[in-house]
């Protein structure tokens, strides 16, 4: 699945999920830009992990709740690289609690970074892509099921699944695809680096048993990136390792 001589876009590349999608599509040969909102110092060591492969790393830090902030960054990397063939939707913010209870504050800036900045992101980008570009949207397992207190944020992300389908259509003339990528519990942020007793307790609510890694999205976003996965687009695919009940979280 090699990706020598292609240039990647990837939000939200500083930690977590992200971090791990920036050293892979490097280790596959990639030059690679990526945002970050608040991290700059994990920013830069993951840039300087990029360049430790040998591939050219761009940080650019973007808070994706505002609006013009897609356009530049779109725009940012085309300018570095010279060229643009893969975007990796990854930035997003997280939002858990009853529908009842859910403030107009936490709608607006779940949705503007969860579901405008992507769609404004590929908008800017629509006539930027190299021809036979690839596009990867990362969505959640929970937009597959109907998890008490997740409304706001699967409904955000169930937005960004089905506009991944729209643009795939509407992409397609040039041999560009656009899929979405949808992890269950996975170890970041508050589920980061759990004890062995923690990583076996929610271990338990997967049909295999183990919690989600970061590597485990990022080999499926490496994979949809690649020349091995042109005949794929429009799809929402779920990786979440068979998880069948909620880790870690509470209503």
């Amino acid at each position: 699945m090699s990706l020598d001589g292609k240039v990647a876009l990837v939000t939200g590349g500083s930690r977590g999920i992200g971090a791990e999608i920036v050293r892979r599509l490097a280790a596959d040969g990639a030059d690679v830009g990526f945002t970050y909102n608040t991290g700059k110092d994990e920013a830069e060591k993951v840039a300087g992990q990029v360049r430790a492969l040998g591939r050219r790393a761009l940080t650019i830090k973007a808070d994706l709740a505002e609006a013009e902030a897609a356009a530049e960054v779109v725009e940012a990397v085309a300018e570095e690289f010279g060229k643009l063939d893969i975007i990796v939707n990854n930035a997003g913010a997280v939002s858990w609690g009853p529908l009842a209870r859910t403030s107009v504050e936490s709608f607006d800036h779940l949705v503007a970074v969860d579901a405008r900045a992507p769609f404004l992101v590929m908008q800017a980008a629509a006539d930027l892509l190299s021809d036979g570009g690839r596009v990867v949207n990362v969505s959640s397992g929970v937009t597959n099921t109907a998890l008490p207190g997740s409304a706001l944020y699967s409904g955000a992300k169930a937005f960004l699944d089905q506009v991944t389908k729209v643009a795939a259509i509407e992409f397609a003339a040039r041999g560009i695809t656009v899929n979405a990528v949808g992890p269950g519990a996975t170890t970041t942020g508050p589920l980061a680096d759990p004890s062995p007793e923690r990583r076996a307790q929610m271990g338990a609510a997967f049909a295999l048993g183990r919690v989600g890694e970061p590597a485990d999205t990022a080999d499926l976003v490496a994979f949809l990136a690649s020349a091995d996965a042109a005949f794929i687009t429009g799809q929402v695919i779920y990786n979440t390792g068979g998880q069948h009940s909620p880790v870690g979280r509470a209503v």
